[in-house]
């Protein structure tokens, strides 16, 4: 049993390792990868803002790189040394799974705010509904326009039927 605990403590070790190279490249050497913080489908030219990125993604993998380290540590010590407590064994493994889910919410999070397009799909929809409210302003402020005169005219007032009905004749 220890042998498989240890192959897997080795495991994380590597993984750690490899976390921390990430780290390293990504704060220092300014080099964003695929595979750890993003999808491998993610096209790195397309970031909005590259500097932004990096100062914040770095510390997620140095906490991460962190947590991989000291659990794969006191597992090889728990298995190779001398047997640890069980609470320092669970509560090292229970932290290193809660810094694990906490990265991933926190990259899903960085990759919505630098490379998500349905962010720049709704602000389009946001500046066209901004538009379209200072025109029907200006409609009502003259109170000749015909358009005016339609949306005064109907029954119904719920907004997406009026926005809809005021693109439908702008376009």
């Amino acid at each position: 049993m220890n042998d498989m605990f240890g192959i897997l403590d080795l495991i994380v070790l590597f993984a750690a390792f490899y976390i921390m190279m990430q780290w390293y490249q990504l704060k220092f050497k300014g080099e964003i990868k695929t595979g750890l913080l993003l999808n491998n489908e993610v096209n790195v030219e397309k970031c909005m803002d590259k500097e932004g990125y990096r100062k914040e993604a770095a510390p997620l993998l140095l906490i991460l790189g962190i947590a991989a380290f000291a659990d794969a540590l006191v597992g090889i010590i728990n298995s190779n040394v001398t047997m640890l407590p069980m609470p320092v064994t669970m509560g090292v493994l229970g932290i290193f799974l809660l810094v694990l889910v906490w990265f991933g919410f926190q990259s899903k999070k960085l990759y919505q705010k630098y490379w998500d397009t349905k962010k720049k799909k709704y602000q389009k929809i946001i500046k066209k509904r901004a538009a379209l409210r200072t025109n029907i302003i200006r409609m009502r402020r003259s109170q000749d326009s015909s358009l005016f005169s339609l949306l005064k005219t109907d029954q119904e007032r719920s907004p997406s039927r009026v926005y809809s009905r005021c693109l439908a004749m702008l376009l």
